[in-house]
């Protein structure tokens, strides 16, 4: 069985970075003030700028399955 070594932000944190990028700020700037690595916020920006606000806050939701 093999262990997850991701760390996974909660919705909280996300919040404050969709509210930031929404400023302007870069993801350096962003991942600077929330104290996480800069490559995990610029992948939140790069979903931000593609999929909007409700995007970034729904990443890590679980979906359901559907049984055919």
């Amino acid at each position: 069985m093999s262990i997850g070594l991701r760390c996974r932000h909660d919705r909280s944190v996300r919040e404050l970075a969709a509210g930031m990028f929404g400023e302007g700020r870069g993801y350096k700037s962003v991942a600077g003030s929330l104290g996480i690595p800069a490559e995990a916020v610029r992948k939140w920006q790069q979903t931000y700028r593609a999929t909007g606000r409700d995007g970034l806050l729904k990443m890590g939701e679980k979906r359901a399955r559907c049984d055919f």
